[in-house]
């Protein structure tokens, strides 16, 4: 009886922030991120047709300790490659850095090239050590209706493919080529198989 009340004692322990973190109207899926948090979303519009552009802006308030360096992309909740292109970013550049308690304006631009109804999100991405994204501790991404007939693009590589919102293990790579992921930031790469199979070997690169 004494170990089972001490398990219940321990379990409120560890679940006690997690409540702290529940919104009052529903329940969360996720946490907010120890790196810092989005604020301040505005969308330029949540319905757009195949071949318009989407805009969304905000600011990032880091709560980091010291510089980190992460992937500046929009997360999206659809598998299918293709969806969406990204025409630009404020900052540019694939990587944003982010300073200890700063705050940084931030806007993202996406070519819609699929119709469907997707929920998306900006994203900081630090690989393993975690994301910053739309949560205060509950995801409440937006969603955007698009109509319109499919707008085909060229093979993306797989870090634009990543950068517009396809998961990292969904990520396509080319013909005779084999998806693999760079141990030092966890991001999507292609290589020949033999190729590959050395720089997983060097610890370089993980397999999917």
């Amino acid at each position: 009886m004494q170990n089972f009340l001490l398990t219940i004692i321990i379990l409120l322990i560890l679940i006690f922030p997690i409540l702290q973190n529940v919104s009052a109207i529903g329940i969360c899926t996720g946490l907010q991120s120890r790196y810092g948090r989005l604020d301040g979303i505005v969308l330029s519009n949540q319905s757009l047709q195949t071949g318009s552009t989407l805009t969304v802006s905000g600011k990032i308030v880091s709560s980091v300790t010291n510089d980190m360096t992460g992937l500046f992309r929009m997360w999206s909740n659809s598998t299918t490659i293709g969806v969406w292109e990204v025409v630009s970013k404020e900052p540019h550049g694939y990587k944003i850095n982010i300073s200890p308690n700063e705050v940084t304006p931030f806007s993202i631009t996406i070519k819609a090239l699929k119709s469907g109804s997707y929920r998306i999100s900006p994203q900081i991405y630090f690989g393993n050590l975690g994301v910053i994204s739309l949560s205060d501790g509950c995801h409440r991404e937006p969603t955007v209706i698009v109509t319109g007939n499919s707008i085909q693009l060229p093979n993306l590589s797989p870090l634009k493919q990543f950068e517009s919102g396809v998961a990292a293990s969904n990520v396509v790579c080319n013909q005779d080529f084999k998806l693999i992921f760079k141990e030092k930031d966890d991001l999507p790469t292609c290589a020949k198989p033999d190729t590959a199979n050395i720089l997983i070997e060097r610890g370089w690169a993980r397999p999917m």
